[in-house]
C-alpha cells in the first residue's frame, strides 16, 4: 500500500469532527485511521 498523500473531498463539518476525534496535534489522516481501526475491530468482534 502506498503512503502517498491523496485529496478527498469532506463537508467542513465532517473536518471538524476528524479534527475533534484526532485530538490535539493529530492529522485528520490519524483521525482518520482510529475510526477505521475501530471499525475494523468492531467487525472482526
Amino acid at each position: 500500500m502506498s503512503d502517498r498523500t491523496t485529496t478527498m473531498g469532506a463537508s467542513e463539518r465532517t473536518k471538524e469532527r476528524l479534527n475533534v476525534r484526532g485530538g490535539m496535534g493529530a492529522s485528520s489522516d490519524d483521525a482518520l485511521h482510529h475510526v477505521l481501526d475501530r471499525f475494523e475491530e468492531h467487525e472482526t468482534g
